[in-house]
């Protein structure tokens, strides 16, 4: 575990990416400590390092508190020309723990991987993460109960034919051996594999979701000749469909998005057909089980088709990318990034017959609609008409993911009208090609495992801002975007914000509590007095009277007091533009 604290001794890091070596100098964390302020008792470790094709560096780092993992505590650093251009700090600056599960902390000589911090309330809990029955149960380590609970459910080559079920006669690979061939092949050094489980349960075959899947008791798919036809009254065929959707999707993800399989590593591609009996069900299934799983149930045919496969696939990806967490708004943004690239692999490689691209599963009768979310009834408005307010997980994560699906239809085709809190929008169209872009960066480098809609928008609009330009029209509509699916700007960045290390060098210390002045560098200033066109905004957009709050420290330097003012985000601005604008933290 690479674990690091303040000061820093480490000279440098070292990580593979894109099959080159980079070198990351102990200078780019030194600058993360400088803007992530913990105590004593924490500190960060690194959990990964990666180079985009922009060549920026993205350093995801979790928090640890006297040595235990803090449950969303997550820092990511985002350097560009070794110098910290923007972060998203999901540290906790001030841990308070419940005094009993204190006192159990303090027995615990060495804390292992599975144990969390949990806050519940205002205080923190301590758990051990346990995995059974494809569920991750974080256990109150004194009393027993179950704090929260977590799905793990996410869904020699030889060139052959197939006649599929949905997708007529497709061409796929196959892998020969004696007496035929199998459902297999190797594609770019991947192993893509679509196995039969003769209708067991999953708990069957993962021994009660006691450990990763027993491939040696499923069975593999044959055909004599390569030219696979297994139309039968068991559905063999819908085991080519998955095959060749898992062939597409793959190729999608690494021609589109340079990604190496759903891990970006090479993993494997596991998928399992014929689960269970009659189940109408597909699904991923995330680490240590690692494979997408298909039920032969539904109204209309098992879910099989070339965007429900992609859909589980992107599930992986979404896990290997943020390890989104399957709860509230995060599970929505799982499933729409999974709806998202489903339908973006579908205008990558068209199928015949579809009336309508933007429908999922259209030929299933249509699970949703990316153009239009309420035609089946999900809302297309943060919290507007079709919103479910509910408990039950997988509605609210499916029902919900409506706005962010909109949005991105938006991006896409542009479009115009008046959204459910009677706002106007009129967005022009960006084209798919720089709305997966822009979505594939937001993923990939920009949420972290407890992301909500805001940060979902606000991850956007700096990746937007890496790939276009912060004065780029792209930039402009994917915010018009967000405002016209109801997610407003609210305690988020904004077009001029994203530029963290500008308003760092610029004002110091920041963050500021009450007591202390901040010291902030601002051309023209006079040597003495006070300046009459420096504007304090809060973030909803209102003033602050800044009488006796702003002096002259020096030429070219102002002095700021925010004491007595509420803890948030400050920014000031001079002769009330909108430009470049300093953002202040206040404790």
């Amino acid at each position: 575990m690479n674990r690091f604290v303040y000061p820093l001794l480490i000279l440098v890091f070292v990580v593979r990416s894109y099959g080159q070596t980079i070198d990351i100098p102990a200078s780019y964390l030194y600058q993360v400590y400088k803007q992530v302020h913990l105590s004593s008792a924490d500190s960060l470790s690194v959990v990964n390092l990666k180079q985009d094709k922009l060549g920026m560096i993205h350093v995801r780092l979790q928090q640890y508190h006297h040595g235990v993992k803090v449950l969303g505590g997550e820092v990511i650093a985002h350097f560009d020309n070794n110098r910290l251009k923007s972060i998203q700090d999901h540290s906790v600056q001030t841990i308070k723990m419940n005094e009993g599960h204190a006192a159990r902390l303090g027995k615990i000589s060495q804390p292992d991987k599975n144990h969390y911090l949990i806050k519940e309330d205002n205080d923190f809990y301590l758990t051990e993460c346990t995995s059974e029955s494809g569920l991750l149960n974080f256990v109150d380590a004194v009393d027993g109960h179950t704090t929260l609970t977590v799905p793990q459910y996410r869904g020699v080559n030889s060139p052959g034919k197939a006649i599929t079920r949905y997708h007529g006669e497709v061409d796929i690979t196959a892998y020969k051996q004696a007496g035929g061939f199998i459902l297999q092949e190797e594609r770019q050094g991947v192993l893509i594999r679509t196995l039969n489980a003769e209708n067991q349960t999953i708990e069957q075959f993962t021994e009660n979701f006691g450990q990763a899947p027993l491939l040696d008791t499923v069975t593999n798919f044959q055909d004599e000749d390569n030219l696979w036809d297994l139309r039968n009254e068991r559905l063999d065929e819908i085991a080519t469909d998955i095959h060749w959707a898992s062939e597409v999707t793959f190729d999608y993800f690494l021609d589109v998005h340079k990604r190496n399989s759903i891990d970006n590593e090479g993993g494997d591609i596991n998928s399992i057909v014929h689960l269970g009996d009659d189940w109408d069900e597909a699904f991923y299934l995330a680490p240590p089980f690692n494979f997408m799983g298909y039920g032969d149930g539904g109204p209309l045919g098992p879910n099989a088709t070339l965007d429900v496969v992609a859909h589980e696939m992107a599930h992986a990806v979404v896990f290997y990318s943020a390890q989104l967490l399957y709860i509230g708004e995060t599970a929505s943004l799982d499933e729409a990034f999974a709806d998202i690239f489903g339908t973006s692999v579908k205008f990558y490689r068209s199928v015949n017959g579809l009336k309508d691209l933007w429908v999922l599963a259209e030929q299933l009768g249509g699970f949703r609609d990316l153009s239009d979310p309420k035609a089946k009834g999900q809302p297309d408005t943060y919290k507007g008409e079709n919103w479910y307010s509910g408990q039950e997980r997988d509605i609210f994560a499916h029902q919900n993911n409506g706005p962010i699906n909109y949005w991105f239809y938006l991006l896409t085709m542009g479009g115009e009208g008046i959204n459910d809190n009677g706002d106007d929008y009129n967005i022009s169209a960006l084209g798919l090609g720089k709305a997966e872009q822009i979505a594939y960066r937001t993923l990939n480098y920009y949420l972290n495992s407890t992301a909500k809609f805001m940060d979902a928008r606000s991850g956007s609009i700096q990746a937007t801002t890496d790939l276009f330009g912060k004065d780029s029209q792209e930039l402009r509509q994917v915010i018009k975007a967000w405002d016209a699916v109801g997610i407003r700007k609210q305690v988020i960045t904004n077009v001029d914000e994203t530029s963290l290390s500008r308003t760092a060098s610029r004002a110091f210390p920041n963050p500021v509590q009450d007591g202390e002045r901040v010291q902030i560098d601002i051309e023209d200033v006079p040597a003495q007095g006070n300046d009459p066109d420096i504007t304090i905004y809060s973030t909803l957009g209102s003033k602050v009277n800044t009488k006796g709050r702003i002096q002259s420290g020096g030429q070219g330097v102002i002095s700021l007091d925010l004491t007595g003012l509420p803890a948030g985000i400050y920014i000031l601005r001079r002769n009330n533009q909108i430009t470049d604008p300093i953002k202040i933290y206040k404790r």
